[in-house]
């Protein structure tokens, strides 16, 4: 089945509601697997069947057809194949663009949050994921930390938590470079003006709504190009994980590039300057473009540049 047969009716959709609510995970399983088989696309697995299948569990629950074990269950099977579906994303590239999701302070409802970080991943974001309830200060400190975020995108479902909006929005216009703010969730697109009023640059629809609109609000050209020790760490950093996520020791890498492990050591912990040629040794060994090796996630250097790394 192509994606443009896909069934528009809610058939998969309600499949995967009756394996999430009888706790049949091997069933919901099987709806995710026949969605990924037809192509779908992770935006319209999200949209067309988690989202509704979630939206019938909330409403089933409010009319007392569903305990809150029920619920909960419905919840964890649904994240449990996000996660799984998520595994078999590979964005198409990197954007060198950051960042933060969350939900408002107060909110613990946060599996929408985590369909807007993982949609903005396959897009080529890097996502800093907080989950529920992160405090203002805190989450303002963790943006102020990673020196350079271009987008926060918060969820709100609950009305009476929107006003913190206005303290997280002040928080974020204090910062030497302020990030665009999206604001979704059910609070939030029952009263957009108000949310507005309190400092949002837009009022997402859903996921997809807000990864268009992080399109629209953010790009690499909109803010300067990074200091140098920032670019060396994001390298570093790209370095290791593309490393550590084949299982290969730094001196397997070394090898595989004609490089010293020392060598290796030093690019990772973002004390080298690597020259164009050690990039193209790296990237053929790691069987990536050297673009892979160069994406910049701001913020890191800080941290990253400070941390050791081990050959193990």
């Amino acid at each position: 089945m192509s994606a443009d047969q896909a069934p528009a009716d809610g058939r998969w959709a309600r499949r995967f509601l009756n394996a999430a609510v009888t706790g049949d995970s091997g069933a919901a399983r099987t709806v995710v697997v026949e969605a990924v088989r037809a192509e779908l696309g992770l935006a319209r697995v999200y949209q067309d069947i988690f989202t509704p299948a979630l939206e019938w569990v909330g409403r089933l629950w409010a009319a007392g057809r569903l305990t809150a074990a029920h619920e909960h269950l419905a919840t964890q099977i649904t994240l449990d194949q996000m996660a799984r579906v998520r595994q078999q994303v590979r964005p198409a590239g990197r954007l060198g663009l950051l960042a933060v999701v969350s939900t408002v302070e107060g909110e613990q409802h946060w599996v929408g949050a985590r369909m807007v970080a993982d949609l903005l991943e396959e897009a080529g974001w890097s996502v800093d994921f907080l989950g529920p309830n992160t405090p203002v200060t805190d989450l303002v400190g963790h943006v102020a930390a990673r020196q350079v975020v271009d987008l926060v995108v918060i969820s709100a479902t609950m009305e009476d938590l929107l006003p913190t909006l206005g303290r997280l929005s002040a928080g974020l216009g204090a910062l030497p470079t302020r990030p665009k703010l999206v604001v979704g969730g059910l609070a939030a697109t029952s009263q957009p003006a108000l949310v507005r009023e309190f400092g949002a640059d837009h009022v997402a629809a859903d996921a997809a709504d807000a990864v268009a609109a992080a399109g629209r609000l953010v790009t690499r050209t909109s803010r300067p190009n990074p200091p140098l020790e920032l670019l060396l760490a994001s390298v570093g950093r790209n370095v290791q994980q593309l490393r550590t996520g084949r299982g290969w020791s730094q001196q397997k890498l070394a090898d595989a590039a004609d490089l010293d492990r020392t060598y290796i050591s030093t690019v990772e912990r973002g004390r080298q300057n690597p020259s164009l040629a050690a990039l193209l040794s790296l990237a053929r060994a790691l069987e990536v473009p050297v673009a892979d090796l160069l994406g910049v996630e701001p913020g890191r250097a800080s941290t990253d540049a400070t941390m050791g790394t081990t050959g193990s």
